[in-house]
């Protein structure tokens, strides 16, 4: 069985961009409030399309399992990456993408039996009504040149995207050294929110602090201003001196 690199490269964005859909939902509706999911400005979930094409992989190429196997290869493959890519933020950036320590049978919090189940829940779905149609897709599948260009320029954005993320994510990790933390779990996983955590709890320092209101309020506007543009360790400059001096 072949597979064109442009049929690959279109099946990786369809589930990432269907991954992200449903996280979308998930998580709006979980919180009461239309929430984006993930740290990637763009509307999909990387993890998705590895997931969606690991699918492809373990029903293509592993024909010999039986059908069981190669469910039970599919949720071996995911629980790894899944794993992977929680303790990868966590250790490396010092951010919890996703926290399943209060749920029962999970592993460090990365993984766990609940959501590995609604991982086989969608591969069950995608393996009898729609692998047929991906493999359709995949096989053989050539874009024309202007086409082509447009796939290039979509993956060029889901690049920098990538690239301007994790850049954001160091800054986060500086940040969270300067407040003495362990790391930063927040319940909504965008970068918007984590720098709104981080602020939060520098306005809370700021609130035990005997300044006036002009400093006070110079010092707000500093945090939300500079912070998001990285330049937060000036902030946290001024305010160490404060608390040293009281």
């Amino acid at each position: 069985m072949s597979y064109s690199m442009e049929g690959v490269l279109v099946s990786f964005l369809i589930f990432s961009v269907t991954g992200w859909v449903i996280e979308l939902l998930y998580r709006s509706l979980i919180l009461g409030k239309v929430t984006n999911p993930g740290f990637l400005k763009g509307p999909y979930l990387p993890i998705y399309g590895f997931g969606g094409m690991f699918g492809l992989f373990v029903f293509s190429y592993l024909e010999k399992f039986t059908l069981i196997g190669a469910f039970a290869a599919f949720v071996l493959i995911i629980a790894f990456l899944e794993y992977f890519t929680g303790f990868f933020f966590f250790h490396i950036f010092k951010i919890r993408l996703w926290d399943y320590s209060n749920r029962k049978f999970n592993l460090h919090g990365f993984i766990c039996l609940r959501f590995l189940f609604y991982w086989l829940i969608l591969i069950v779905f995608f393996r009898y009504f729609l692998f047929d149609y991906f493999i359709d897709l995949t096989e053989n599948f050539s874009f024309p040149g202007k086409s082509l260009f447009l796939l290039g320029l979509v993956y060029g954005f889901f690049i920098i995207d990538i690239i301007q993320s994790l850049g954001l994510a160091y800054r986060i990790r500086k940040t969270i050294n300067r407040l003495g933390k362990t790391y930063l779990s927040p319940k909504v996983l965008t970068f918007r929110m984590l720098y709104r955590e981080v602020a939060g709890e520098l306005s809370e320092r700021i609130d035990h602090q005997d300044l006036s209101y002009f400093e006070s309020f110079y010092l707000r506007v500093t945090i939300f201003f500079r912070l998001a543009r990285g330049a937060g360790e000036e902030v946290g400059k001024v305010l160490r001196k404060r608390i040293k001096t009281n």
